[in-house]
């Protein structure tokens, strides 16, 4: 298994997890575990993701 499988099937299961426990949008749940799987801050201006526990959510006032 190379390096982008690996990526594609972690962040698949952490994107399955992130829907099922916290019941987000599957386009959210993609996004959030994207940025818990490379340790990055998720900017955003949904306050939906705020609920997403183990992702770093900076959250935008527009």
């Amino acid at each position: 298994m190379n390096g982008i499988d690996f990526f594609v099937d972690t962040n698949v299961l952490i994107t399955i997890s992130l829907k099922q426990k916290y019941s987000v949008k599957i386009p959210d749940a993609i996004i959030a575990a994207t940025a818990k799987s490379f340790e990055l801050p998720l900017i955003t201006a949904d306050v939906n993701l705020k609920k997403v526990a183990g992702v770093d959510i900076v959250l935008l006032n527009l």
